[in-house]
């Protein structure tokens, strides 16, 4: 019957009847989960009935857990708790110049050939016990990943050791320790299981244990997969050089192989050593893969002159606002106060193929400094300021095609004026040629104001300005607080305009509490 009057559609038959009985078979399922939810969240607030619930609700949660066996890399943020506490910057360098150049394709294959081991705690949370520099280096990349693949997430895979959901605390830790899964040292010094950071953005940079990372890819020591072996060679070598430079430079590298060398004994008994000793020029090939991160070839401190002299802007205007206030501030604060300020913003930048340095981020503080020459002069006539700098990527002597195509697939160029796009032929070259924009120092204004959240993402501020410049465009350019106030009373009036845009607030600050937040500011 059904084939008389179906005939050869029988096949979208069967196949609409199957899809309409597994729709129904997870209706039902979705619907028991819904009331198991319920139960669990809303009758657990009873005391004695939650504690008679809480087996289920662990359980529950393990299943869950157990399920995601791939996670995006802010999922897994909330979720992942480190089973270390300090990290080395360079194999996080080293991740992080892998994701500004490898497609997407290529880093979510990384990442699945590379599932990150880990064990869920008592209260079924997952605590990794391996690749918390791949983890890092991702974290710490979502900005990048965000400008370079917009609407792509990545995927981190996991492996499940050992679950301990509603077991017993001590057991946990016990089984932790014994198993060499968890390190608790930080710094070289004992630390507690209280003193773990609970998430991986309270981890702290430890150089020892980065120099140990760059000494096994100079193969000074052996990859022996024997758990936290380069926290052995790192405290070790903390231990037995102290005076050791903390740099990344090649006369640093060095001087830690050759130590080495000279002291066989001290490190014999550790994972991975060699006896017979690399030399030092092949350790240097070795290690030549690297050097890009390690910033061999590129000075990373610069005088304020050399500075000058070698940089070029990565957009065309700025808002004058900033510069008075970093001004106001190079008058008044004192040599080492300025220098501190000065060596905790390093300027991010890239090589051009003629050799100069384009910066793609504080332009502001460059602006003030170059500004402010007669200034330091005048206040510190026997000293030199230096800026620290963040090396990106060369392309010394490269195609020009190649190096303008890298900035703007990574967002790290700005190619509009006054909200106008612009060429790259008409992007000044030097920052005495840099134009005001009015609307992009009220942006900064409000930012500091708190209308809108800081985020990192490239150009926020310039997004601002422009969309400020559509809405606002006949309003008179003063910078008095009573125009702010009425542009500030303007976005709460219209916030479907800005909701777009990256940092709006739903809950904005008042008009007074505004003015508190940016009265520090104020000129």
């Amino acid at each position: 019957m059904i084939c008389f009057l179906f005939g050869n559609d029988l096949k979208s038959v069967q196949f609409s009847i199957r899809r309409r009985v597994g729709f129904t078979i997870r209706l039902v399922d979705m619907a028991a989960r819904l009331l198991l939810i319920f139960l669990v969240t809303f009758l657990g607030f009873t005391p004695s009935f939650g504690e008679s619930l809480r087996p289920y609700h662990l359980e529950m949660a393990r299943l869950l857990r157990l399920q995601e066996s791939r996670l995006s890399i802010s999922q897994s943020a909330a979720q992942l708790r480190p089973g270390q506490s300090d990290y080395g910057t360079p194999r996080v360098d080293y991740l992080l110049d892998k994701i500004r150049s490898d497609s997407f394709r290529k880093l979510q294959k990384y990442l699945d050939e590379r599932p990150i081991p880990y064990v869920l705690d008592p209260n079924g949370r997952r605590l990794i016990s391996d690749r918390h520099h791949m983890f890092l280096g991702f974290l710490k990349g979502q900005s990048i990943l965000k400008t370079r693949f917009p609407g792509k997430h990545l995927k981190i895979s996991y492996s499940l050791g050992e679950d301990f959901t509603g077991r017993d605390l001590r057991e946990f830790q016990r089984f932790l320790e014994e198993n060499n899964l968890v390190f608790l040292r930080s710094s070289g010094q004992q630390i507690g299981w209280s003193e773990l950071p609970s998430h991986f953005d309270q981890m702290k940079q430890d150089y020892f244990r980065g120099m140990a990372w760059v000494l096994k890819k100079a193969e000074v020591m052996d990859d022996t997969g024997i758990a936290f072996a380069e926290f052995q060679w790192a405290d070790r070598l903390r231990e037995s050089f102290p005076e050791l430079k903390t740099e990344w430079s090649w006369a640093s590298i060095e001087a830690a192989v050759k130590f080495i060398q000279d002291h066989p004994d001290d490190f014999r008994s550790l994972a991975g050593f060699k006896e017979e000793a690399v030399s030092i020029e092949v350790a240097r090939k070795n290690l030549k893969k690297y050097a890009r991160i390690l910033g061999w070839n590129e000075k990373k401190v610069l005088t304020l002159g050399e500075a000058i002299s070698m940089t070029v802007p990565g957009q065309v205007n700025y808002g004058v606002p900033r510069i008075k206030y970093l001004l106001k501030k190079f008058e008044n604060d004192d040599f080492q106060s300025i220098q501190h300020y000065l060596s905790k913003r390093p300027l991010p930048y890239v090589v051009t193929p003629k050799g100069k340095r384009m910066i793609s981020d504080r332009h502001h503080l460059f602006i003030a400094l170059s500004q402010a020459q007669e200034i330091f002069k005048r206040r510190f006539p026997d000293q030199e300021l230096k800026i620290s700098y963040k090396f990106l990527k060369s392309f010394e002597g490269k195609k020009t095609k190649k190096f303008r195509k890298w900035l703007e697939e990574n967002k790290l160029i700005h190619l509009e004026s006054q909200g106008r796009s612009v060429s790259w032929d008409q992007l000044p070259t030097s920052f005495l040629a840099m134009s005001e924009d009015y609307y992009r120092g009220v942006a900064w204004i409000l930012k500091k104001a708190g209308v809108f959240d800081e985020t990192d993402i490239a150009f926020v501020e310039f997004q601002w300005a422009k969309l400020l410049r559509e809405k606002l465009s006949s309003t008179q350019e003063i910078y008095e607080w009573e125009k702010i106030e009425q542009i500030i009373s303007f976005i709460k009036e219209n916030p479907s305009d800005f909701k777009v845009l990256p940092g709006f607030k739903e809950d904005m600050p008042s008009l007074e509490e505004a003015w508190q937040n940016f009265k520090k500011y104020a000129n």
